[in-house]
Parts: structure tokens; C-alpha cells; sequence
């Protein structure tokens, strides 16, 4: 990393700027660009990376924009025409390359690649890969990748599609220590500034400090295992946005129809749900989601917030994923919930104290405003797909919980200290990776985690008299 570039007269918006350029260099991009060109289709971090290939020095040409867009429109491909797609490599001998995530699992009796790409998962069983391919890739046996896959005519009846090529575009490698040492050449509002920019806000429009801490605190599941957290507020505060462009590791369900199996592991086909492979998995408003067999999915759910296990059958395995909780509610003139009991639009079977007090943090929507157009980033930010990536690798460092221990004693409950500890590594994390807190932080951070717990007993106390005196406070380990 350099030092820190001396002040030349610029606004501080520009100075701003000019140090993300100087620390992150190549991890870093103009978010106008990507509000002024993006594609819909494209998960906002995967646009990105492209917008950040085709950009120069902040700025995308109208013939760069053409050249981005006809790689957009000729690989990735649309839906309703799946069977020309098939028609053109069976019949007529073509090579196609298709834009799309593509993930590889290993069948252990056949000792082969299987393996699955979205577009073309109806023909999974009949997809060849070679073990070339995913030896120089082998991030498509994890998450998976996004790439241009070159799909031609396989080379036997079992096999009749074969993947000949693969191009991944995402970031293939990123140091985590790069985002670390990086901490240290801003200051925390500056660090914040940079977070907000680079979920795709503009921070100078959220001005008050409890505005931004809750954004920042939306991003808190991604960088701890098996962090619960709920935000209930009015639509439009962009909670929808943030979880499904903010990193490559979130499962988000936002509707349809939801099963035990999909969750947690499905038998028949010994197939691991979506809570074993993913770092989060949002529920997006339960009044669009309906649960198969509720009690049974439900009564799951929290036991595997409780202990981190899923047990379906004969399989038990432990995961880390995280769970996100979203839903509306209404507000009133004053700008505050209507009903005191902010769960009411939860399905019943989760309105209950056990359920809830699996909870670690309860973020108030109604305190951020509903997004505008001014209210994204204009300036740099972090590219989604290398933030991301950042994220996934905090998960595996637990030594921030050690510091916290002996820094902060949380008062309360055995359930509620371990909540708020979880809450304060997870800001700790994002706020001062490099763990160089003075006492104030190490306050500011504990008050947060405190109150985001704290609202979840407040909760509690409305359905059960047993959370009516319960609080948790903390003191600073001098």
C-alpha cells in the first residue's frame, strides 16, 4: 500500500475518491458507471467486473459501453429459447457460449464432474466437463463461478453436450489482507463512506450515524457464521437491493413456494439444501413466500439457528450459513411502526419466543429512508465481486471473538452475551478489520451490539412475560 496522498485544494468528495483509487487500484470502480449501464439481467457484482474490464480511468466510452453490451447480448443467454439453443448444437454442429453460473460437484461412484449451470439445468445429466476445466478452476466446486461456458456436441448418446471451454468473469484471486491494510489509511468515517459506496449508496444521504451503522450492520451475516438477523421496515429502503447485489455467496427467496428439502437436504436425491451452500440465505418478505409443511420447516429452522446442524433423516452435517429475516411493516405519520409488535407479518409459526430469541440482532428499517434516485453512489466504491470475496474470507477468522473478550464483558443472559459478541465481531470486522480500536470504538461498537439485541428482548416481551426484565448491557475491560 502507498501513503496516503497529501491534500491539493480538491473537495473532499474528490479527495475521497482519489484515495480509494491510490489504496485499492484495480479493486475498485466508479459506481455511476454502473448505475448509468446496468445491466438488468446481470447480478449487479457480476456486471461490475465487467463494467471494471471495459472502463478507463473511471470513465466508459460510448464505444466500450457497445463493445460491453454486445458481449452481454450475444452470450448471456435468454430463456424461450433454450430448445433453439439445442437444436443448434445437436443438429446442426454448432459451439455456443452461453454467459452463465456454472457449478461442478463429484458423483463418488463414477468418480466423475457433474456439472450444473441454471440455463441449462434440464440437461444436467447429459452435460460432459473435463477434468482440465475444473482442475484450473476449482472455485466451480465450491460456490460455483460465473464465465462464458462454450457448450458443443458431446461425444456419445449419454453424453450428448459437452462444456469445451470455460471463461470464468469474476475475480479469481483476492487477498483479504489487502482490505485490511487498507483500513489504516482512512479514517472511519472515510472507512464507512467507502463501505456505504460500495453497496452502491451514496453516504453523503445518509448523514446521521445511526443511518449508516444499520447499513453497515446488513452486511454483518456475510463476515459471521451463523449470525441471525431481522429488519422489518417499510418497502423501499433498500433491503432487497443490498442481499441480492452485495455478494456471490447469498441465496435470496424472494417468493414461490419453499420445502424442507430445498432448505435443508433433499433425501431422494442426496442433495444438500440451500443452508449448506450458501454463506446467507435471506427470506424476503414472508407475506411472498409460502412454506411447504410450515410447522415441520419452521420447527427446523430453528433448531438449526440454535445449534448450526442440519438433521434430515440419516444425514446430520454441520453448516455456517447465516440466516436474514426481512419484512414489512406499516408505518405512521411520525414515521414509526404502527403496532408495537413488529413480527405480526412473520407466519405464525414463528411468532413464538423460542423462535425469535434465536434472533441476534434486530435492525429498525423505519430508521433509513425509502431510496431515491440521489441516494446512489456516484462516487468509487469496491467492486462487488472483490468485496464479496472479502466477506466469504472473514467468515474463516474467529480471532476477532478472542480480542472482544477481553475487551468487552457483555451483562445478560448466556444466549444474549453470545448474540452481542457475534454482533460486535461482525463490526469489528467490517469497521476496523486491522483491530486498532481506541476505547471509544471499543464503546461504539459494544452500544450498537447491545441495542441490536436488545430490540429483539423488547420484542419478546410483547408475547412472553418471561423477557419482560430482560436487558443486556456491557463494560469496557479497562
Amino acid at each position: 500500500m502507498q501513503n496516503k496522498p497529501t491534500s491539493d485544494g480538491s473537495s473532499q468528495v474528490e479527495f475521497y475518491d482519489l484515495m480509494v483509487k491510490k489504496v485499492f487500484k484495480d479493486a475498485c470502480i466508479n459506481k455511476m458507471l454502473v448505475h448509468d449501464s446496468h445491466a438488468r439481467e446481470l447480478p449487479r457484482y457480476i456486471f461490475e467486473w465487467l463494467v471494471s474490464k471495459y472502463q478507463s480511468d473511471g470513465n466508459l466510452t460510448p464505444e466500450a459501453k457497445q463493445e460491453l453490451y454486445q458481449l452481454i447480448d450475444e452470450h448471456f443467454p435468454e430463456p424461450e429459447r433454450i430448445e433453439l439453443y439445442k437444436y443448434r448444437i445437436l443438429r446442426q454442429g454448432e459451439e455456443i457460449a452461453l454467459l452463465n453460473p456454472l457449478r461442478v460437484r463429484i458423483d463418488s461412484l463414477s468418480n466423475t464432474f457433474v456439472p450444473y449451470m441454471p440455463f441449462f439445468a434440464g440437461e444436467s445429466k447429459h452435460l460432459l466437463i473435463s477434468d482440465e476445466i475444473v482442475d484450473k478452476n476449482k472455485g466451480l466446486l465450491l460456490n460455483g463461478l460465473w464465465g462464458i461456458s462454450t457448450i458443443a456436441p458431446g461425444t456419445s448418446d449419454y453424453k450428448p453436450f459437452k462444456i469445451k471451454s470455460f471463461t470464468p468473469v469474476q475475480i479469481e484471486e483476492v487477498r483479504i489482507e489487502d482490505f485490511i491494510e487498507a483500513r489504516g489509511f482512512f479514517s472511519l468515517p472515510e472507512w464507512v463512506d467507502l463501505l456505504i459506496n460500495t453497496m452502491g449508496l451514496n453516504p453523503r444521504e445518509f448523514p446521521s450515524i445511526a443511518e449508516k451503522v444499520y447499513l453497515v450492520a446488513r452486511l454483518i451475516p456475510y463476515v459471521e457464521n451463523n449470525f441471525n438477523l431481522v429488519e422489518m421496515g417499510p418497502k423501499g429502503t433498500g433491503k432487497s437491493f443490498i442481499h441480492k447485489n452485495i455478494s456471490t455467496h447469498v441465496h435470496v427467496i424472494g417468493g414461490g413456494t419453499v420445502s424442507r428439502a430445498q432448505l435443508f437436504y433433499q433425501l431422494a436425491r442426496n442433495e444438500r439444501g440451500l443452508l449448506l451452500m450458501n454463506d446467507v440465505v435471506v427470506f424476503d418478505d414472508f407475506s411472498n413466500i409460502r412454506l411447504e409443511q410450515a410447522n415441520e420447516v419452521i420447527g427446523k429452522l430453528k433448531n438449526y439457528m440454535a445449534d448450526g446442524k442440519v438433521d434430515v433423516g440419516k444425514f446430520n452435517e454441520a453448516a455456517t450459513t447465516s440466516v436474514v429475516i426481512m419484512g414489512n411493516v406499516a408505518i405512521n405519520e411520525q414515521g414509526e411502526p404502527r403496532e408495537r409488535f413488529h413480527f405480526r407479518n412473520l407466519p405464525r409459526e414463528m411468532q413464538e419466543s423460542a423462535f425469535l430469541d434465536r434472533i441476534a440482532a434486530f435492525i429498525p428499517g423505519w430508521r433509513l429512508h425509502a431510496i431515491r434516485g440521489q441516494d446512489l453512489s456516484s462516487n468509487y466504491g469496491l467492486i462487488g465481486d472483490w468485496f464479496s470475496e472479502v466477506l466469504h474470507q472473514f467468515r474463516r477468522r474467529n480471532h476477532y471473538m478472542a480480542d472482544i473478550e477481553t475487551k468487552i464483558h457483555f451483562n445478560g443472559r448466556t444466549r444474549d452475551e453470545t448474540c452481542a459478541k457475534a454482533t460486535a465481531s461482525g463490526l469489528i470486522k467490517l469497521l476496523f478489520p486491522n483491530k486498532n480500536l481506541a476505547d471509544e470504538d471499543w464503546r461504539f461498537v459494544a452500544k450498537i451490539a447491545v441495542d441490536m439485541r436488545q430490540r429483539v428482548l423488547d420484542q419478546l416481551a410483547y408475547i412472553d412475560a418471561e423477557f419482560q426484565d430482560k436487558h443486556v448491557s456491557f463494560d469496557i475491560i479497562q
